[in-house]
């Protein structure tokens, strides 16, 4: 069998390091590390001291407080970080369609799959986060 090439691919082999400005890329701008760390005061420190090791599962407190401080309504016991989309993705599946699980959104109407009907759960999802 054989596989044809991807052509957005193969358009990004050609012109992405060498077209002055991509305007289709998803990704930010690069940067070096010492630029990156440059914007802000005391970066480079804080990265020195940066532990790369495990940390506790739903991930390190001071991320999930910074996460859910930029909610109204989550504090960061609401919060499950994720590495990577997959590990993620597979926990919103996984929640989203167990039977029988009883979801209790803060000032909406509290809901329980039985049967799980995808376009109401997709809607009161779509509302809650609109509202979190």
């Amino acid at each position: 069998m054989r596989i044809e090439p991807f052509k957005l691919e193969r358009y990004y082999a050609q012109y992405e390091f060498t077209t002055r400005y991509m305007l289709s890329s998803s990704d930010s701008e690069s940067c070096s590390v010492g630029d990156l760390l440059a914007l802000e005061p005391e970066a480079a420190e804080r990265l020195h001291a940066l532990w790369l090791g495990y940390t506790e599962s739903p991930g390190t407190p001071w991320l999930r407080g910074e996460i859910a401080r930029i909610y109204q309504r989550i504090t960061p016991d609401d919060v499950l970080v994720h590495t990577g989309a997959e590990e993620g993705i597979f926990t919103f599946y996984h929640a989203l369609l167990a039977p029988g699980t009883l979801y209790d959104c803060p000032g909406h109407v509290r809901f329980c799959f039985g049967r799980l009907n995808m376009p109401e759960a997709l809607a009161h999802l779509a509302t809650f986060l609109a509202s979190a």
